[in-house]
């Protein structure tokens, strides 16, 4: 995610937030908030990940149960 840190800067100053200030709250957001947000892709992702994990464990399973209950096995 990125931000656009001069623009986020300006909005706090038309409300009335010193410009210093103003410039540190963006700072603080992009270094110290930003980077602990996850994307909605990143969650798809490991979504899929985990979906194609549990798939193949079920698999693996199904075989597992056909083997042993083979009556001509």
């Amino acid at each position: 995610m990125t931000i656009d840190t001069l623009a986020y800067a300006k909005v706090l100053e038309s409300t009335g937030v010193e410009r210093q200030a103003a410039e540190a709250y963006a700072e603080a957001l992009t270094h110290h908030v930003l980077p602990d947000f996850v994307a909605k892709t990143d969650i798809e992702r490991a979504v899929e990940r985990l979906e194609h994990r549990i798939d193949q464990a079920v698999e693996q399973s199904e075989h597992r149960l056909s083997v042993r209950c083979d009556p001509l096995g």
